[in-house]
């Protein structure tokens, strides 16, 4: 008989332990679900934002912090920086081409700057070199796709547009 009460309390204590235990997981799971959602629905919502967006400041943070968590590996962080260019380069396109602004061509100026200023910290004369290349690359097709911009802007839209726009292009190409 006691051997009997024994199995029924040891099968009921598991009974409870399991249950709690199953309880407690499912509970930090949907708190780890729920800590991981919020960034990844800010990564989303922003992800298209553009210059003077109520969501583009986000996009410039999340993108810092990434930034920042491949600071020690250099060559991903160049390689990131090179392609946030060509993400600034695609915003000044899609806000010229909407007649919303040239806040694009400023985002992207500074981009163009904080990349310059990557490669000057460069950890040794052979990543500063690779860096200088990669960025280069970027470069010259960044200032090949302003350049036609500069020039479509030439003859699809006013001159007083024109000259504004083609002048903010010239001192992104001159960065």
């Amino acid at each position: 008989m006691c051997v009997y009460l024994s199995k029924c309390f040891q099968t009921w204590c598991n009974h409870i332990i399991t249950d709690s235990l199953r309880q407690t997981i499912n509970i930090l799971t949907l708190a780890l679900g729920a800590m991981l959602l919020i960034p990844a629905g800010l990564i989303l919502a922003s992800w298209s934002a553009l210059p003077g967006d109520s969501l583009y400041p986000t996009k410039r943070t999340l993108e810092r912090v990434a930034l920042t968590l491949l600071s020690p590996n250099y060559q991903a962080q160049t390689s990131l920086q090179t392609n946030l260019i060509t993400r600034r380069l695609e915003e000044a396109d899609v806000s010229i081409d909407k007649h919303t602004s040239t806040a694009g061509l400023q985002e992207l100026k500074l981009q163009l700057q904080q990349a310059r200023s990557q490669v000057e910290q460069a950890p040794t004369p052979q990543a500063k070199q690779q860096a200088k290349r990669q960025l280069i690359r970027t470069l010259n097709t960044t200032n090949t796709k302003l350049e036609t911009k500069k020039q479509n802007l030439i003859t699809h839209q006013t001159i007083y547009q024109t000259q504004y726009v083609t002048q903010q292009i010239t001192q992104v190409i001159q960065v």
